[in-house]
C-alpha cells in the first residue's frame, strides 16, 4: 500500500462510499478493456479509486486521463488535489501553474495553487495567489479563509482575524474557519494593546 493511503482509505470508508465505487471501478475497468485510450474511463476510475481511499491508483488514472486528453480540467483539478494531499507539492505546483497559464480565471486551480505554495513553504507566493483568488471571488468563504490562514501562518494575527471573520460571515455553515479565527484572536489577545 502506498504511503498515506491508510488514512485516505479510512476517510473514504467512513463516508460509506465503498460498495458504490467498487461497482463503478468494475464498470469503468470494463470500459478500459474495450477502449484502452478512453480518458473518460481513466477519469472515472480515478474518482472511484479516490472514493475507496486508494490515492495512488487514483493519481495513476488521473495522470492517464490528462495524458490522453490534456484539456480535461476536472482530471487536472483532481490530480493536483491528490498530488498535494500525497505530499507531492512540487508536481502539484507545476501542474497548477500550467493550468493557470492556460486559463488564468480558473478559481479552483488558483485556490489549489495557493495551498500547494503554502505546503511548499512559499508563503509570499501563497499570499499573493490567495489575494488574487479573493479578487476573483470576493464572496468566496474558501478564498477569504485561505487568505486568513496564510496571514495566521505568517504570524500576522490582526490581518488573519480580519480575513477569517470575513470568511466566517461568507460561510453558510459559519464553522469552517472557527478554530483558526479563535487562534488568531487568542494571539491578538496575548500580544496586548
Amino acid at each position: 500500500m502506498r504511503g498515506g493511503d491508510e488514512t485516505f482509505q479510512g476517510a473514504a470508508r467512513d463516508r460509506g462510499f465503498r460498495p458504490k465505487f467498487v461497482f463503478l471501478r468494475s464498470l469503468w475497468g470494463a470500459v478500459l478493456l474495450i477502449r484502452p485510450c478512453s480518458s473518460r474511463a481513466h477519469f472515472h476510475l480515478g474518482n472511484a479509486f479516490a472514493a475507496q481511499g486508494r490515492r495512488g491508483s487514483a493519481i495513476e488514472h488521473w495522470k492517464a486521463a490528462v495524458a490522453l486528453d490534456p484539456g480535461h480540467r476536472k482530471a487536472k483539478h483532481n490530480l493536483a488535489s491528490a498530488l498535494l494531499a500525497a505530499g507531492n507539492s512540487r508536481e502539484a505546483l507545476e501542474l497548477l501553474a500550467q493550468m493557470l497559464r492556460e486559463r488564468p480565471d480558473d478559481l479552483a486551480a488558483a485556490l489549489l495553487l495557493a495551498r500547494a505554495q503554502q505546503a511548499a513553504g512559499a508563503l509570499a507566493e501563497a499570499l499573493s495567489t490567495s489575494a488574487r483568488c479573493v479578487a476573483m471571488a470576493p464572496d468566496s468563504a474558501v478564498a477569504l479563509g485561505q487568505l486568513g490562514l496564510i496571514y495566521l501562518r505568517l504570524g500576522q494575527a490582526a490581518q488573519a482575524a480580519e480575513w477569517l471573520e470575513r470568511a466566517q460571515a461568507a460561510d453558510r455553515n459559519g464553522s469552517k474557519f472557527e478554530n483558526a479565527l479563535r487562534v488568531a484572536r487568542a494571539r491578538l489577545d496575548s500580544s496586548g494593546p
